[in-house]
């Protein structure tokens, strides 16, 4: 009834052929030397038949790994698709050396394009212009740097750095940040401009640090750029808004020439930035949340930087402040060419 027609065996004397099964065998009786179970003929009737259990399919598996593998024409086992892992491995590799290939080659440009700012602007501005800009330039960046909390670097790290609640609390934090250093920024416009005795700072620190303030609010969007090693766009945006505001400023010195050209080139180079941050690579938009553990998360992770950025700014910076004191606007605006 149930067995499986593997073979048949003829019994002598009775001329009926019985299927049989290897798998199954009789209990209680005993089969003979020829195959026949209970000995003589006529015993199969009578004996109780019972199928042999197969192994589990785990153990089948196991015991023949051939059935893993694809068999060719010829009979040949044809290796299966590599695992998981070595593509995802592969793919990982690829990616770093593409964005390795395209923030050397961003770099680069970017100093060609700074060279040739240079080269044009000190043409139609003054010395005193690049001296005031480097001094605005050195307060905001000691401002940014002694705050620096790590969001964007916690973002690219974070094993929750692409979930939605983790990034919005990260640019909530963003925001909150930039906020508190423009508040700063204005209150110590005033003690700045006294210390070094240039009355044009009064308007120049709160007009600059709005650019503070604005690129507070960009989208995590570009974090997560650099998280997924996209470092393609990312480069080329960067290039195309440092083109965009080189322009602004050649032409606004070319109109009106003086330090407000290189206010506005900065200005116009962070609202863009912006600007694209939210357009061009943001799959949703940032809003305000408050999550508690990722907060303790991206304080966690910055609290060294609080120790170790500023220690760094001021082995590069303190020389601007220092010469700044000691010397003419006009030979600190050679300097900072230079």
């Amino acid at each position: 009834g149930g067995f499986t027609a593997v073979g048949e065996r003829r019994h002598h004397g009775c001329g009926v052929a019985h299927r049989y099964d290897p798998d199954a065998v009789a209990v209680g009786e005993d089969a003979d030397e020829d195959g026949r179970i209970g000995g003589d003929r006529g015993a199969l009737p009578h004996a109780s038949i019972q199928r042999r259990p197969r192994p589990p399919a785990a153990t089948r598996l196991t015991a023949e790994p051939h059935e893993d593998h694809a068999s060719s024409g010829s009979g040949e086992a044809v290796p299966g698709p590599p695992p998981a892992g070595a593509e995802g491995s592969r793919s990982l590799g690829s990616r770093a050396m593409r964005g390795t290939v395209w923030s050397a080659s961003g770099h680069a440009l970017q100093q060609v394009l700074r060279l040739a700012s240079n080269l044009i602007l000190t043409r139609l501005l003054f010395e005193e212009a690049f001296g005031l800009m480097l001094l605005v330039n050195a307060f905001l960046q000691g401002l940014q740097t002694f705050s620096d909390i790590g969001i964007n670097a916690c973002i690219v790290q974070n094993r929750r750095g692409d979930d939605r609640q983790f990034l919005d609390t990260a640019w909530t934090l963003q925001v909150l940040r930039a906020a508190i250093l423009f508040a700063v920024c204005l209150a110590l416009t005033a003690p700045v401009t006294r210390f070094y005795g240039h009355a044009e700072l009064a308007t120049l620190i709160p007009v600059a640090g709005l650019t503070v303030l604005v690129t507070g609010f960009c989208s995590t969007s570009l974090a997560t750029l650099e998280r997924h090693i996209d470092l393609g766009r990312l480069t080329v945006m960067t290039l195309l808004i440092q083109v965009v505001s080189l322009g602004v400023m050649i032409v606004w010195a070319w109109l009106q020439p003086s330090v407000w050209a290189l206010v506005a080139g900065a200005m116009v180079a962070a609202l863009l930035r912006l600007l694209a941050s939210h357009t061009l690579f943001a799959e949703a938009a940032n809003r305000f949340a408050w999550h508690r553990d990722s907060v303790l998360a991206i304080l966690t992770f910055g609290s060294w930087l609080l120790i170790n950025t500023p220690l760094g700014f001021a082995a590069d910076q303190a020389d601007r402040f220092a010469i700044g004191k000691l010397v003419t606007l006009q030979a600190l605006g050679v300097y900072q060419v230079a």
